[in-house]
């Protein structure tokens, strides 16, 4: 399904329903919860929209369950490609839907992160995140619905000191480095 704007269509509430199969562990693993794509105002001339991404839920990895979260920042500054950025500032990847589709593929250390995007319908997506290394082995299939659009803007100072509706975050680790289900995606 193509999509107008990448931007307003990620925009709202979503299911988040996740699968993970570590291939060096040999454990699986799941996710379930809610994430929100909040809009906030832009900070400079250079961005034309900005929103906050914050997923939390339940992680199960074997034996391990606890809550876990991820907090990311997107920014719309041309077409409808839609920038998604960590929590300190740095570039995690691009992201363009008008296609229906979008692939991505980059380095984290030593570790290639490919990701498939695709968008289901106008209420749902599905993430494919295959990733290969010396430190990691995984396949990660994460499916969001669209619950609700109805949200209020948040400043920027929320998310960036946890505070008011995002605060909620952990610090669990999943496959030695907290890529999924953890408040730091991955460290660079």
């Amino acid at each position: 399904m193509n999509t107008e704007r990448t931007f307003n269509f990620l925009l709202g509430v979503w299911e988040v329903n996740r699968t993970i199969e570590d291939h060096s562990l040999g454990v699986p693993g799941s996710f379930q919860g809610t994430a929100t794509f909040q809009k906030v105002p832009p900070v400079d001339k250079l961005v034309s929209h900005r929103a906050l991404f914050v997923e939390t839920g339940m992680l199960n990895f074997g034996h391990y369950q606890n809550s876990a979260s991820r907090h990311l920042e997107l920014r719309e500054s041309h077409g409808s490609t839609v920038a998604l950025f960590f929590s300190d500032g740095r570039h995690f990847v691009d992201i363009d839907l008008t296609a229906g589709r979008w692939e991505s593929s980059h380095l984290c250390g030593d570790d290639r992160y490919t990701i498939s995007t695709v968008a289901i319908s106008r209420n749902s997506f599905q993430e494919c995140w295959k990733v290969r290394g010396p430190r990691k082995s995984y396949d990660a299939v994460t499916t969001l619905t669209r619950l609700d659009r109805r949200f209020p803007e948040i400043q920027e100072d929320s998310f960036r000191r946890g505070s008011g509706l995002l605060q909620k975050s952990t610090n669990a680790r999943v496959d030695r480095g907290g890529d999924i289900g953890s408040q730091s995606v991955h460290p660079r």
